[in-house]
């Protein structure tokens, strides 16, 4: 899949804007802004905070437009961190990962045509994928006018965003959305002068129930990933402690903010990690 890119030129050039390669990424943010700026993440937990309350609490990376920005920090800093540690990426490999980053929600943008907008991962089925992949394609076409640069990220979106995990860039880039569900939950059982959301324990419990264990068998492999756990290790006790104890919560789909006996397995698996 790399050959193109060196082809490209990219190997030798600047790595520090994705959108000076790419203006077609910055034609569909223009172009669906008032989606991608009124449209939060995690909606399902919201309980009465509006859209700036949300931002407020848990950060930009909450809202559809900053949520492709943030994951770029991230992977900027996965692949630097894990440079330090001696798992290597190349320029090139870290170039992908930033565009990866930028357009990986893209098929969740809902327009005239439809879409199906942010679904939580634990409910998320591959039929929602199969459409956002239909999403992304229409957005190509419509808004990136350049052959090459549609074909790329096309290439991206599909080997990367949506690969398959025994390929070494879609693994990492797993790791790396994964790291950004477990900070949204840092940040949420943080809270800001003194202030959380409102569903802070079922936002919190739905996210580890869903990531500690894959997080812990990712420590093994990426020393950002075993970094991120180390950093904030004792708070992840504390908010496995507190949610563990928390009675079913019901959010605003009317479904459980999370399954209990898989965050009770995430505690347990949580547990074992930190006692070797």
């Amino acid at each position: 899949m790399l050959e193109i890119y060196k082809l490209a030129g990219f190997e030798n050039e600047a790595f520090h804007s994705v959108d000076s390669h790419f203006p077609g990424i910055g034609e569909i943010e223009n172009a669906h802004r008032d989606f991608l700026t009124t449209t939060p993440r995690y909606e399902r937990f919201m309980s009465g905070e509006s859209i700036e309350e949300w931002v407020g609490l848990l950060g930009v990376d909450v809202l559809s437009l900053g949520h492709g920005y943030s994951t770029e920090d991230v992977a900027t800093q996965f692949m630097d961190c894990n440079d330090q540690g001696g798992v290597k990426t190349s320029q090139t490999e870290k170039f992908v990962m930033r565009v990866a980053s930028r357009i990986h929600d893209f098929g969740e943008i809902k327009d005239e045509n439809g879409g199906v907008g942010d679904i939580s991962h634990d409910k998320k089925s591959d039929a929602d994928r199969k459409k956002e992949e239909v999403v992304f394609e229409r957005l190509m076409r419509k808004h990136v006018y350049d052959p090459f640069e549609a074909d790329f990220l096309k290439q991206i979106y599909r080997n990367v965003v949506h690969g398959n995990r025994s390929s070494d860039l879609a693994r990492q880039f797993n790791a790396i959305e994964r790291i950004g569900y477990l900070l949204t939950a840092h940040q949420a059982f943080k809270g800001v002068d003194g202030k959380r959301i409102a569903n802070c324990n079922g936002l919190v419990g739905n996210v580890l129930s869903n990531q500690v264990v894959q997080l812990i068998d990712y420590a093994a492999e990426y020393p950002m990933v075993e970094n991120v756990l180390r950093i904030i290790g004792w708070d992840i006790s504390q908010m496995l402690d507190v949610t563990t104890l928390t009675p079913p919560i019901i959010d605003n789909e009317g479904t459980l903010s999370f399954d209990p006996q898989r965050l009770v397995v995430a505690q347990q698996a949580w547990v074992r990690y930190t006692a070797s």
